[in-house]
C-alpha cells in the first residue's frame, strides 16, 4: 500500500501561511518569532513574508540569579518583569 509523504500524522502537516504559496511543510515548520505564523523555508525570515514584526537581534536567554533557570521571553515582552514574574 502506497502512502503519500505527510500523511502519516497530518495534524503535524502545515501549509505556509504566505496566502498564495500553499507549500506545505512536513514536521518541521518554521514558526516566526515575531507573528507565531508558520512558513515555508523561503517564506521563513521576517522580509520574506512581510512581517509586521521588526527581528529581533538581541536574542538571549535571561537566566534566574536566584535559581539558575533559563526563562522564556517572547518578542515584546519585558525582560526585567519576566525575571521578577518568575
Amino acid at each position: 500500500q502506497k502512502v503519500r509523504r505527510g500523511m502519516e500524522f497530518p495534524e503535524l502537516v502545515h501549509a505556509c501561511s504566505l496566502r498564495g504559496c500553499g507549500q506545505k511543510n512536513d514536521f518541521l515548520p518554521f514558526t516566526c518569532d515575531g507573528c507565531a505564523k508558520k512558513f515555508c523555508l523561503e517564506h521563513h525570515r521576517h522580509e520574506n513574508h512581510g512581517c509586521h514584526v521588526k527581528p529581533r537581534d538581541d536574542k538571549y536567554v535571561p537566566v534566574c540569579p536566584l535559581c539558575m533557570q533559563a526563562i522564556s521571553v517572547k518578542p515584546g515582552d519585558n525582560v526585567n518583569n519576566k525575571v521578577d514574574e518568575h
